[in-house]
């Protein structure tokens, strides 16, 4: 993964993917302990599990992704966390960028 993967970072998380075209998705959550204690760790990890949940459907099967949360992400709700996750999957291309409805019919 480390070395045929690809690697994009944000201000609270990591990220480490790899595109595989067809197959399953894939998805792992580290917290290290840097992050805080095993309450405030399982606390990042759901909310990562839940952000990952609502977009996982858009994403492209055969995807590996690995996250990397950030001492940062301990402080961080989670529509944020879920925000910074959809923007770093558009950033790689691996989502279309989100439609603001701003546009004229």
């Amino acid at each position: 993964m480390k070395r045929e993967g690809s690697r994009k970072n944000g201000f609270s998380l990591g990220l480490n993917y790899l595109d595989q075209t067809g197959g399953c998705r894939w998805v792992a959550f580290i917290v290290p302990k840097a992050c805080g204690n095993a309450v405030v760790r399982n606390r990042i990890k759901r909310r990562l599990r839940e952000a990952y949940r609502q977009l996982q459907h858009e994403l492209p099967g055969g995807l590996i992704s690995v996250w990397i949360a950030r001492p940062a992400s301990a402080g961080r709700a989670q529509r944020e966390l879920a925000a910074e996750m959809r923007g770093m999957y558009t950033k790689t291309g691996l989502l279309p960028p989100e439609d603001r409805g701003g546009g004229v019919d």
